[in-house]
């Protein structure tokens, strides 16, 4: 925008939200053409700051120990949470997994989940990305 439009915009009263660059951003894919039994979920992670950050990644005893990434898995039509089962919980190790993620590079997270045939919605998050955790959109998916 010039600084003539934001000048009109200011004098109208129009309040302007800029969006900052997120500093990181996490994509999920899941292979096409999928077969009932072990299917790969991966989320891969991009650091846009300038510099490199160490992720501090705890385990989780829901996620069958996993650090990352951490995933969640409906049925399409129920909502049927798949996974993680209710009675998964587990005794884990309370290490953390530490990794760095430098400056402008991808650090790609992968699980294996065994699913039955059926049309499936996943989310997936990564914990421990500066405090929060770093979500990526759902997506569905198809076990054939």
């Amino acid at each position: 925008m010039t600084l003539r439009v934001l000048l009109l915009l200011a004098l109208a009263g129009t309040a302007l939200a800029f969006k900052p660059r997120a500093s990181f951003s996490a994509v999920l894919s899941v292979p096409p053409h999928l077969r009932a039994g072990p299917v790969p979920v991966s989320v891969n992670v991009m650091n846009h700051t300038g510099q490199d950050v160490t992720l501090s990644l705890p385990r989780d005893s829901r996620q069958f120990c996993a650090a990352a990434p951490h995933i969640r898995i409906l049925r399409v039509g129920t909502r049927e949470v798949v996974y993680p089962l209710a009675y998964t919980d587990r005794m884990c190790t309370m290490d953390m997994v530490s990794t760095v993620l430098k400056a402008g590079t991808v650090v790609p997270f992968t699980r294996s989940v065994t699913l039955p045939k059926g049309h499936y919605l996943i989310e997936a998050w990564i914990p421990g990305v500066n405090g929060q955790k770093l979500r990526t959109p759902y997506r569905v998916f198809k076990v054939q």
